[in-house]
């Protein structure tokens, strides 16, 4: 009898904590990009914010490159290894493997543009996550 009461309990107990972390699991990832524009100079920088257990992505940054060009690129995550392919004018990429990224947010990746001389002001930046992976798992770059 105490044997199965203990089984009971510890099954309830397995069941909870399994619930818990459901629950507790973090939100949908999300990617925040802002641009900081001084005197023909823009710092991009791109955020991730729950991604928790996210541990290699690709991220792309497209811009028109009549209008700026690509100076720096600055990495700033912890990872096994990262790659920035920026040969293709108006795209840049950054792929990484080997990072355990928290749910807090998290600073990915810093880009300096200088404006080309005589173009507009008005530039748009567009960055997409086009692969996200928690270990071998796909995660959906879309949510």
């Amino acid at each position: 009898m105490k044997t199965r009461i203990r089984a009971l309990l510890l099954a309830a107990v397995l069941v909870l904590t399994m619930t818990t972390g459901v629950l507790a699991a973090p939100a949908s990832q999300k990617l925040t990009v802002e641009a900081d524009h001084k005197a023909g100079t823009t710092v991009v920088s791109l955020t991730l914010s729950g991604a928790a257990g996210v541990t290699n992505g690709r991220l792309v940054v497209t811009y028109d490159p009549k209008l700026v060009t690509l100076v720096d690129s600055e990495e700033c995550l912890s990872c096994g290894t990262s790659s920035v392919n920026r040969d293709t004018a108006g795209t840049a990429a950054l792929a990484w493997v080997g990072s355990q990224l928290t749910g807090a947010e998290t600073l990915v990746w810093k880009l300096t543009f200088q404006t080309v001389a005589g173009a507009a002001q008005d530039v748009t930046y567009q960055a997409t996550a086009t692969e996200l992976y928690a270990g071998a798992t796909a995660l959906d770059p879309a949510s």
